[in-house]
C-alpha cells in the first residue's frame, strides 16, 4: 500500500512539474505573441502614416495637375483675347481710315519711318504711300510730334529751300504759318561739301527744326488724310 502511494505521489508530482513547464511554456508563447502583436500593431501605424503622406502627395500632385490645367486655360485666354484686341485694333484703325502702323491724330494719319533715306528717296515712299512728306501746321501739332520722336532720331519733314535759298517752302509750295527752328537754325551750314548747303528740313531733338544737306540719310514722317469706311 505505501509503495502505491508512493507511486501516485510521484506520478501527481510529475503531472504538477509537466504541468508548470507547459504553463511556462505558454507564458513565453503569450509573452511571444504580445511582442509579435505589439510590432504588428507598430508596421501598421507606419503604413497607416505611409499612406497617409501618399494621400496627401497625391493630393498635392493633384491640386498642381488643377493647377497647371487652370495656368494653361488662363493662356490660351490670353492668347484669345489679343487675338480679339488685335481684331479690335484693325477695326478701330479701318475705322479711323488708318493702316495699321500710322497714328492717327486730329483727323490725320503719321507714319513714323524705321527706316533711313534721303530727302528725295523719304518723298518717294511717302508717295508711294499715298501720303506726302510731314507739313507742320501748328504748335499743338508739333507738341503732339515731339512726343512721337522723342530718342528716336532724326525725322525728314516736307520742308526745304531748294528752289529758292533762305525761302523755306512746304512741298506743296506753300510758305510756314508756324515754325519751330532749333536756336541758330537754319544755318545753310556746308563746310566739307562740294554740294550746295543744307537745303532740306528735318526735326531733331525735342522735335525742333534744323536744315540738313538732303543727301543724308535719316527717318521721314508721312501723312495723309484717313480714309473712311461707309
Amino acid at each position: 500500500l505505501a509503495e502505491t502511494h508512493d507511486q501516485t505521489l510521484r506520478e501527481i508530482l510529475d503531472q504538477q512539474r509537466d504541468f508548470s513547464n507547459l504553463t511556462t511554456e505558454s507564458e513565453e508563447s503569450i509573452d511571444h505573441m504580445t511582442e509579435t502583436i505589439s510590432f504588428t500593431t507598430h508596421m501598421l501605424g507606419s503604413i497607416n502614416l505611409k499612406l497617409n503622406e501618399l494621400r496627401t502627395s497625391s493630393e498635392t500632385v493633384s491640386r498642381h495637375s488643377d493647377f497647371l490645367l487652370s495656368l494653361n486655360n488662363s493662356m490660351t485666354d490670353v492668347q484669345t483675347d489679343a487675338a480679339s484686341l488685335r481684331a479690335q485694333q484693325e477695326e478701330l484703325a479701318s475705322r479711323l481710315g488708318c493702316p495699321l502702323e500710322w497714328l492717327n491724330y486730329r483727323d490725320k494719319c503719321y507714319f513714323f519711318s524705321k527706316d533711313l533715306h534721303s530727302f528725295d528717296d523719304a518723298k518717294t515712299t511717302c508717295d508711294s504711300l499715298s501720303a506726302s512728306l510731314l507739313v507742320i501746321n501748328d504748335k499743338e501739332e508739333q507738341k503732339w510730334l515731339r512726343k512721337q520722336v522723342q530718342g528716336k532720331g532724326y525725322f525728314w519733314i516736307g520742308l526745304t529751300d531748294k528752289e529758292e535759298e533762305n525761302v523755306w517752302r512746304w512741298l506743296d509750295g506753300t510758305q510756314p504759318a508756324f515754325t519751330m527752328w532749333k536756336p541758330g537754325q537754319p544755318d545753310n551750314w556746308g563746310h566739307g561739301h562740294d554740294i550746295s548747303g543744307e537745303d532740306c528740313a528735318g526735326l531733331v531733338h525735342e522735335a525742333l527744326w534744323n536744315d540738313f544737306f538732303c543727301e543724308d540719310l535719316i527717318s521721314y514722317i508721312c501723312e495723309k488724310e484717313p480714309e473712311r469706311c461707309e
